[in-house]
């Protein structure tokens, strides 16, 4: 009777995998998530500093247009990238190009969501932070809901560099429509 149940992965970290488990927890978070924060936090106060720091507008503006220009830049390279990365397993090579890949795609990030922020800082509500920060908390994660994007909040932890399977490091799932129109 035994060899007819079927094995059930658990959810959870083994026993003997538990410890692995917390230091790769206690590191993502204290090391690598602190981290994170000081490169945003340099690359924004880098930007603050060079483009146009006496004209918040336009600054904004400037990272708004820059941000959008080279995100949409490296999510058309993924058509290039993925077959070229699809065979390729490991390597320093591989390293070497998903790093690169994600630098540029750091840059439009940063200057994506400094240019929002500083836009709604500078045009919604003005004279009511408190207010205008609740809404657009509020507004934002309800429309993501709406949208069923709200996963996208979450920071996901971390992979090491090309660990991904293939083109996997390199992928950026942008399946929206896709999936409301198969």
């Amino acid at each position: 009777m035994p060899s007819k149940l079927t094995h059930v992965p658990f959810p959870f970290p083994q026993r003997e995998r538990c410890g692995y488990f917390l230091l790769d927890t206690v590191f993502t978070v204290v090391v690598t998530g602190s981290l994170v924060v000081f490169v945003w936090r340099g690359a924004w106060v880098f930007l603050d500093a060079v483009l146009f720091p006496t004209m918040p507008r336009y600054s904004a503006m400037g990272s708004m247009v820059l941000g959008m220009t080279v995100t949409l830049l490296v999510f058309a390279a993924q058509l290039v990238l993925i077959p070229y990365l699809r065979h390729v397993r490991k390597g320093v090579g591989k390293i070497v190009v998903e790093d690169a890949y994600h630098t540029i795609c750091f840059v439009g990030d940063i200057n994506m969501w400094r240019g929002v922020w500083m836009l709604l800082n500078i045009y919604l509500l003005p004279d009511m932070p408190v207010v205008s920060n609740f809404l657009t908390s509020v507004a934002g994660l309800v429309l993501l809901m709406c949208f069923y994007t709200s996963n996208s909040i979450l920071v996901r932890g971390a992979v090491m560099d090309g660990a991904g399977e293939g083109s996997k490091g390199v992928t950026f799932p942008t399946q929206y429509f896709r999936f409301f129109y198969k």
